[in-house]
């Protein structure tokens, strides 16, 4: 299972990397768009939404809100993007109180997941389109996939004490703590290839974690 796991992502990384650096900026954003498009129609499965109809619905409002995104302010849309993730935060913390609403407040549900998934798209499609884009975008991943890779080993070896059970009973501390000092080694490294100053350096490490 674990030989299986390592070959598909040695092939996934290879098409992603060759399309991150690459692929012209709009066919870029096409197919980025066709991958949020298919996480939408996963996240229809996840809030149990069954009819074509809505379904449908749901990917064309993901579309539609991705597009009119592009042409929206961006520190704007940054600064709301920034606001999203700490509001989420918020109720994973108070999960007791925000689970009961999400249970029964269906176009919570939809809103969510319309505004995430159309957010992302223009987070990844804003960041390609910056100077050295492609490499930030690279380096992005590099954190997802160190701080994933590093949990998993250093939990599945040395993980003993629950994270957060009601959340994900898998995830262990000791894992959390393998994937930190993955993804800060990336910075520190990372940092050598890119021309930033001292406080942009601390910034990276910051940012890391």
């Amino acid at each position: 299972m674990l030989k299986q796991r390592i070959l598909t992502a040695i092939v996934l990384i290879a098409l992603v990397l060759w399309g991150i650096f690459y692929l012209p900026f709009l066919w870029f954003g096409m197919i980025t768009g066709l991958i949020f498009l298919l996480a939408a129609w996963e996240w229809c499965r996840l809030i149990q939404v069954t009819a074509l109809p809505a379904k449908l619905s749901l990917l064309f409002a993901v579309l539609l809100v991705g597009i009119l995104l592009q042409f929206a302010d961006a520190t704007a849309i940054l600064t709301l993007g920034l606001l999203t993730w700490i509001i989420a935060g918020c109720a994973l913390r108070y999960r007791d109180v925000f689970g009961r609403w999400w249970s029964t407040q269906s176009w919570l549900r939809w809103l969510s997941g319309i505004w995430l998934l159309a957010l992302a798209w223009y987070a990844v499609s804003f960041i390609r389109w910056q100077p050295l884009g492609a490499a930030y975008l690279f380096l992005m991943l590099l954190w997802i996939w160190g701080a994933d890779s590093g949990a998993f080993f250093v939990g599945r070896r040395f993980g003993k004490h629950k994270l957060a059970p009601a959340i994900s009973p898998g995830k262990t501390r000791e894992g959390v703590l393998g994937g930190v000092v993955v993804v800060v080694l990336i910075a520190l490294i990372a940092g050598f290839f890119f021309p930033f100053g001292v406080a942009h350096y601390v910034g990276l490490l910051v940012l890391s974690l």
